[in-house]
């Protein structure tokens, strides 16, 4: 009986543990940068998605002197459309940050492109299921 009772408990455990692993969506590092100190123009893609599915990118810039500094995003959403997100840090050193959700279309690429004198700092992450 009390071989059973154990066998019983640790099945339970195994299924009521593996059931909640499986219900809980964790997000996945796709891409991550750093960028100190640029005062050069970049641009370029970030990654292509193979499944449209729910993405986001964390993100932050710093003016390095009293000029404005911008990073963009790019993509194409879900319906087809061109969409992108502006992120402008203000001169003197005042940060901007943005946690953005997103649904890009698939086989389309998430770009990016900075200018002005920076400090840069993201991540794109995509939802696991």
């Amino acid at each position: 009986m009390r071989k059973a009772s154990i066998c019983l408990l640790v099945l339970l455990c195994l299924i009521i543990g593996g059931s909640a692993q499986n219900r809980v969506p964790q997000w996945k590092v796709v891409k991550t940068g750093i960028l100190l100190n640029g005062n050069t123009a970049l641009s370029g893609t970030l990654f292509t998605p193979s499944q449209s599915g729910l993405y986001r990118i964390t993100g932050y810039i710093s003016s390095n002197t009293t000029g404005n500094s911008t990073i963009n995003f790019f993509w194409t959403d879900i319906n087809g459309r061109p969409t992108s997100y502006d992120l402008t840090g203000s001169g003197g050193g005042t940060p901007a940050a943005v946690v953005l959700p997103f649904f890009p279309k698939a086989g389309t690429p998430i770009e990016y492109d900075v200018f002005g004198s920076y400090n840069v700092a993201f991540t794109l992450e995509q939802l696991q299921q």
